[in-house]
């Protein structure tokens, strides 16, 4: 999805040298490259999804569908989509070259935060390309949780609450 904004945006980046302003959240060089980029990384995905691309707005539109009916079924937690986090997972070959093979995540990415603060407390995603690459041709999805984080995290909170 952010393939066509990195690759057709009008700044004085290559596209390969946004993509990790973006992953940086640089609003500077985003702002320059247009709006739908900036909203991207200011709110995680543009206003309007077709700034993706027909193709794209669809496969956002879904995975809006699926955000929502998960934070229904979970409302105390926050669940928000970043596309920004996808900015070195392109799948558009000039853009792979530009930024090298170094993408691990290839699909959906998450991370868990905890706190008011919103420390970040785990996360994973799916890595199905690294595992061909490894030579089992096979899907991948993992996560983390720093336990010390979620140990100091509950500590805080308990002395809090004294």
């Amino acid at each position: 999805a952010l393939d066509r904004l990195l690759l057709e945006s009008h700044g004085e980046l290559d596209p390969g040298a946004l993509a990790d302003a973006v992953v940086r959240r640089e609003r500077r060089h985003a702002r320059q490259a247009g709006s739908a980029l900036l909203e991207v990384v200011e709110r995680g995905m543009p206003d309007d999804p077709a700034a993706l691309g027909a193709h794209a707005k669809g496969e956002l539109e879904r995975l809006v569908a699926l955000r929502d009916r998960l934070a229904g079924r979970f409302p105390t937690l926050d669940l928000r989509i970043d596309l920004a986090e996808f900015a070195e997972q392109v799948e558009h070959p000039d853009l792979r070259r530009r930024l090298g093979a170094r993408a691990y995540y290839d699909g959906i990415v998450f991370r868990a935060f905890a706190g008011a603060g919103a420390e970040s407390v785990g996360g994973g995603g799916r890595y199905d390309r690294l595992f061909g690459r490894l030579g089992a041709a096979t899907s991948a999805i993992g996560f983390s949780f720093s336990l010390d984080r979620l140990v100091a995290r509950r500590a805080r909170d308990e002395e809090a609450s004294r």
